[in-house]
């Protein structure tokens, strides 16, 4: 009997034994479950640190790398406004007369540069050289070639005198020449590089006769060239008198309004040129382009030439234009491209209602009227000048504004079947705005900091199970009633 009491007494004080330790060992699995990293491929708190760093010096690398591509192309695009080519050699045998002459002068080289052909030092330098075939050639400026600010009308040269009659109308073809006399107006052809006889309508359209000719670009490349011209040369004395007998037209608008350049003289003393011709044409205004009546001829200086170096062959240089201030003129802008042609060519062209267009006024299209390099050849052969090269379309500077991305929060995933508990959400998508900076493989490594990956790992769900369990087990052990034997 004593021994049953005994039992009984052992029996209810094990019982809380076992649930305490049931107890402690569910607390303890719960603790390893809680310390325990929750999915061995999800990225902690520092790797996600270091994934959002990876990701943002991606997205700015990639972002700066194209600023500055855009900024390199736009700053390009400012400063290249004009190509200018390298000079080539005169092919054997070409003449201002050939169709096909193979010395051009460049269409797009604007600054001021020296001859390409240096002083020799032969013997007879002392000596005066007669000249009797020498060739004038010159474009002018790029704006002489180009189509003008009048919708449907272009500037072009015409050899002898185009005049179309009267005032207000455009110049017809009966009216223009693509030789007279001496002159000869050549357009570069790039698919031949030659310089060939102009045709009418040709300052329509670049050297690939199908690009059309713009106002401030893709300009039409013609060039006056004059032959025979006469004189003496003294490279010792370092002075030159050329002239040429014939007369050009420069044409604006089309035949609204004409100037035409007489018998043109060069004369050179010191390394200081100058060339000069007899200036003539009609009167008009630009409020009123009917009036049409001629001027009184007058000879001024067309081109100021500086570092001129005489030799025996010729040279080519760019006339003076930038710094020159255009006396008597108010309305001369001193920004960008700023200058003027000679102060008598203006004062000639004022009453015809053009003189604007020979010096700077503020407009876009300024650098335009820079004047092209003049090469003169003291012999039929002409020397070397700068080629026309193909021009580079100037990049069209877009600045797109992207829209913020309305971000919508993700939908949380549902529970898969069985388990019990919040599953992680999914990490939200890079916005558009990002997404364009970065590659698929830089969108896959983004985590974003604050939010859990994946799905808790398998064996955390069974300690959390047993943990759950052994509470379970430990609460029974507590409730279920233990016999007690009957005591005597």
């Amino acid at each position: 009997m004593r021994s049953d009491l005994i039992r009984a007494d052992l029996r209810r004080g094990l019982r809380p034994m076992a649930a305490v330790l049931l107890l402690v060992l569910a607390i303890g699995a719960a603790v390893v479950g809680l310390v325990q990293v929750p999915d061995a491929s999800a990225a902690g708190p520092e790797d996600c640190t270091t994934a959002t760093t990876t990701a943002t010096a991606t997205a700015t690398a990639t972002a700066t790398a194209t600023a500055t591509e855009t900024a390199t192309a736009t700053a390009t695009a400012t400063a290249t406004q004009t190509p200018s080519a390298p000079a080539t050699t005169s092919g054997p045998g070409a003449t201002a007369d050939d169709c096909e002459t193979e010395q051009p002068s460049s269409p797009g080289t604007t600054e001021p540069t020296e001859s390409t052909t240096a002083p020799t030092s032969e013997p007879g330098d002392d000596e005066v050289i007669k000249v009797d075939d020498a060739v004038f050639r010159w474009g002018i400026n790029n704006q002489s070639n180009a189509r003008s600010h009048n919708p449907g009308s272009f500037n072009f040269f015409s050899a002898g005198v185009a005049n179309p009659g009267r005032g207000g109308v455009q110049l017809l073809e009966k009216h223009w020449s693509a030789r007279s006399g001496n002159v000869t107006i050549q357009k570069w052809m790039g698919a031949s590089k030659k310089w060939r006889t102009a045709t009418w309508n040709g300052w329509k359209t670049v050297e690939d006769t199908t690009t059309a000719t713009g106002i401030d670009s893709n300009f039409s490349l013609h060039n006056i060239v004059i032959s025979k011209g006469t004189g003496t040369i003294d490279l010792a004395a370092r002075t030159a008198t050329i002239r040429w007998k014939g007369t050009f037209t420069v044409v604006y608008y089309g035949g609204n309004t004409i100037f035409t350049v007489t018998d043109p003289v060069l004369q050179v003393a010191g390394g200081t040129g100058t060339v000069t011709g007899t200036l003539g044409g009609f009167a008009s205004e630009r409020d009123d382009m009917t009036q049409w009546s001629p001027v009184a001829p007058k000879t001024a200086t067309i081109a100021t030439l500086e570092g001129v170096k005489l030799s025996r062959s010729g040279f080519s240089t760019t006339p003076a234009y930038r710094g020159v201030t255009a006396a008597g003129f108010e309305d001369q802008s001193t920004n960008g491209a700023w200058g003027a042609f000679p102060a008598g060519m203006l004062s000639f062209l004022k009453p015809l209602g053009i003189a604007q267009f020979w010096y700077s006024t503020g407009l876009s299209t300024d650098d335009t009227k820079l004047p092209l390099p003049m090469t003169i050849s003291f012999t039929a052969k002409e020397v070397a000048a700068p080629t026309p090269e193909p021009e580079t379309p100037k990049p069209t500077v877009t600045n797109p504004v992207n829209t913020p991305p309305v971000l919508t929060p993700p939908a949380p995933n549902a529970p898969a079947p069985g388990l019990v508990g919040p599953v992680a959400p999914t990490a939200a998508a890079a916005p558009e705005s990002l997404q364009s900076l970065l590659t698929a493989a830089d969108l896959t490594a983004i985590r974003p900091v604050s939010a859990d990956t994946g799905t808790p790992d398998q064996a955390n769900s069974r300690i959390w199970w047993v943990g759950g369990s052994l509470l379970l087990v430990a609460a029974l052990t507590l409730l279920i009633p233990t016999p007690s034997p009957r005591r005597p």
